[in-house]
């Protein structure tokens, strides 16, 4: 299989940003938005602190899980397992964030230095998905 380079960027799993997610009573989703990783750390480690846009109410309830996202589009991370987990993007639309996450199996993946290389396969793949979010 031929092995193309990509413009992805290889980085840690340290957070990138934090996504909130806000449950009603009944536990569906009420909301869900986007926070920076400062915002997403200090909720992590801090004492008391409530996510932006979040009530204390909604917070005191268990009703508020914020995680913390390791790649911004056009990045990834490799798993311990060897699988390469790429984010080809995100879409917040009606109080929802979608992120398109595409796991890569090592065989699939080569890294030279700073440079990703895909089969060709695979980056075709990722054309058809990045192509159907400029639709949507």
């Amino acid at each position: 299989m031929i092995k193309v380079p990509v413009p992805y960027e290889i980085t840690d799993i340290s957070t990138k940003w934090g996504l909130v997610t806000v449950y009603n009573s009944d536990r569906t989703i009420n909301r869900q938005y986007k926070i920076t990783a400062d915002e997403a750390e200090a909720v992590h480690h801090g004492n008391n602190v409530l996510p932006p846009r979040c009530t204390l109410a909604e917070w005191q309830e268990g009703r508020v899980v914020v995680e913390s996202r390791p790649c911004n589009p056009g990045q990834g991370f490799i798993n311990p397992d060897g699988v390469l987990m790429l984010n080809c993007g995100v879409h917040e639309a009606k109080d929802r964030v979608n992120v398109s996450l595409l796991q890569i199996h090592p065989e699939k993946w080569t890294l030279a230095g700073a440079r990703l290389f895909l089969d060709s396969d695979v980056v075709e793949h990722i054309a058809s998905i990045t192509s159907q979010q400029r639709i949507a």
